[in-house]
């Protein structure tokens, strides 16, 4: 079996692992909640307004950083919300140690 067929085969391993899922059916269940659904994008559109204006050499003044951290305690107070992040690091952490498995096969032994 080639490189390319046995990426395949992980992604479609992926597909059926719980976590997956699981992470996939708690998205579902916040895009139909339409308050959850406007509180999340919310919050990941500050998110990612903060991390492009650090990125772009302007640091977030702390006031900024407090409103975030706010508002992430409040929108993660939601179930449905919280669930889906915890699902969402654990497939973040499996994708990581596949990366870190996958990364070690192509390291020189002097690495």
């Amino acid at each position: 079996m080639n490189v390319y067929d046995q990426a395949h085969a992980l992604a479609r391993s992926l597909r059926q692992h719980p976590d997956v899922v699981a992470m996939r059916l708690a998205r579902q269940k916040v895009n139909a909640d339409p308050q959850a659904k406007s509180m999340l994008d919310n919050f990941l559109e500050k998110s990612m307004q903060l991390q492009l204006q650090e990125l772009g050499g302007n640091p977030p003044s702390e006031e900024e950083k407090e409103q975030l951290a706010k508002l992430s305690e409040i929108v993660f107070l939601h179930s449905d919300i919280r669930n889906l992040q915890e699902l969402s690091m654990r497939v973040e952490r499996l994708l990581q140690d596949i990366y870190g498995i996958i990364a070690r096969a192509v390291q020189t032994e002097e690495e």
